[in-house]
């Protein structure tokens, strides 16, 4: 009787470990669908050489805290990447805006203003009130 008590107590036992074991299991499995899902994309949008940075820090990505690490220097670096790209674009933008690149040579060299830009002639020929014309007329200089 004593030894049937025995194997059951054991039976339970191990009936209660394998509970346990099946938990820890879960929760485990819980954690790293989590991870796979909320914090490796993240760390995968990083080039390289930042992801070896973060994951060489101390205790990062073990537990709770060492998750928040990564988080939390994956979001610094990404920023910093991000505003990166966006002054490279701006910059990119503004090269091509005439209007700001007229703004930015009128600050530049001071208060004397960018002249606006003549429209093309017709190509008529000189007449009398071609540029050249009058500039010969007003310097003596004789056309042929």
């Amino acid at each position: 009787m004593y030894a049937k008590q025995e194997r059951e107590n054991e039976q339970q036992a191990a009936a209660r470990g394998e509970s346990e074991q099946a938990m820890n299991q879960l929760f485990q499995n819980v954690g790293t669908h989590h991870d796979r899902v909320s914090i490796d994309p993240l760390v995968l949008s990083l080039d390289e050489q930042e992801r070896n940075r973060i994951m060489a820090l101390p205790g990062a990505g073990v537990g709770l805290n060492g998750r928040e690490l990564v988080v939390r220097e994956s979001l610094k670096a990404l920023e910093h990447k991000w505003k990166a790209e966006g002054a490279a674009q701006a910059e990119q933008r503004l090269r091509k805006n005439s209007t700001f690149r007229k703004q930015i040579y009128s600050e530049y060299r001071g208060r004397e203003p960018e002249p606006d830009l003549l429209p093309a002639s017709e190509g008529r020929g000189a007449d009398e009130g071609s540029v050249s014309v009058l500039m010969r007329s007003y310097y003596g200089i004789k056309s042929d």
